[in-house]
This record gives structure tokens, C-alpha cells and sequence, in this order.
């Protein structure tokens, strides 16, 4: 499955300063019309749809063949055009369960990263939370600090009962 991101193409466009191109993207070959507003990706033909913006400039917007609504990306999957809807595919966090202690921990983890920006855990058995850095408000620090370890908990909540539902099992 690929994902065909409309703007990557738009972006292309307008650092050259066209309306038409022929584009390789991988295997594919995108033949891309701004004029006529059509895309053909791979000999399957698309329309685009143009939008006035309020500040000038337009945004361009891709027909899903299937259910005909605007989407900025569509899918070439099975050799066809989709959108994410008409192919079943969510969200992670539409698709997790109520059990999922790595989301929790990963949650902690960009907690963390709003502290220190480079910050990766080391594992997720020990809860290690950053000093505080200079020119920080302690307030801020406890802020993120009592989110970190709220988030942390909740994944290790979430572990340990799978952990003792497995062992009585």
C-alpha cells in the first residue's frame, strides 16, 4: 500500500513554477494537471479539486474514485485508488484497546520530550523523569512532571493486570 500525499506533488509544482509535470513516484509515473485539474497515477485517472484560499493561492484536494469525496492523500492499493476510509484503515488511537499499556508509556515518554526534547526511555520498567532545566518555572516542571508519572502508572496499571490475568490463567 502507498500513500499518494497531494501536496508533495503541489510542492514540486511550485518550486518550478508549473501547472503540468510528469512526476516518478517510486514505480509509478504521475502525470499531474493542474490546469485541467486531473492527476493520472499509474493510468488510473483522478480529479482534483481546487479551493480559494481567504489570503490568496489555492488548495488542491483529490476525488477518492470510490466514494467521490475531497482528501488531501489516497491509497494505491490492489491496483486501485482509495481513500483511508473506504479502506477500513483508522487511527492508532481509534484502533487500541482499552488494555494497552505501551500507548500510556508512550504517552509519558512525549511528556517527557517537552522537558528535554532529545529524552528517550530507557525501558518502561523504571519511570525516569528529567531535572528540571534551567530558566524552567518549577510550576511548569510539576506540571508535566505529575502528567509524566500519571501516564506512567496508567501503563504499568494496565501491565500488571494482563501480567496476573496470565498467570492465573
Amino acid at each position: 500500500m502507498i500513500e499518494i500525499e497531494l501536496k508533495a506533488f503541489i510542492d514540486v509544482l511550485k518550486a518550478s513554477n508549473l501547472t503540468k509535470a510528469k512526476i516518478a513516484h517510486g514505480k509509478a509515473r504521475v502525470w499531474l494537471d493542474l490546469d485541467k485539474l486531473t492527476m493520472l497515477y499509474n493510468g488510473q485517472e483522478t480529479p482534483l479539486k481546487r479551493q480559494s484560499l481567504n489570503y490568496g493561492g489555492y488548495r488542491y484536494y483529490l476525488y477518492c474514485p470510490n466514494c467521490g469525496e475531497a482528501r488531501n492523500s489516497l491509497y494505491w492499493h490492489r491496483e486501485a485508488l482509495s481513500c483511508r476510509k473506504c479502506l477500513g484503515l483508522h487511527n492508532r488511537t481509534v484502533n487500541r484497546s482499552k488494555t494497552d499499556c505501551v500507548y500510556y508509556w508512550e504517552q509519558a515518554v512525549k511528556e517527557a520530550q517537552k522537558i528535554v526534547p532529545e529524552y528517550e526511555a530507557k525501558d518502561y520498567l523504571t519511570p525516569d523523569f528529567p531535572d528540571k532545566p534551567k530558566r524552567m518555572h518549577w510550576k511548569t516542571y510539576y506540571k508535566h512532571r505529575a502528567k509524566y508519572y500519571q501516564y506512567w502508572r496508567k501503563g504499568e496499571d494496565l501491565w500488571l493486570n494482563g501480567a496476573s490475568r496470565l498467570l492465573k490463567s
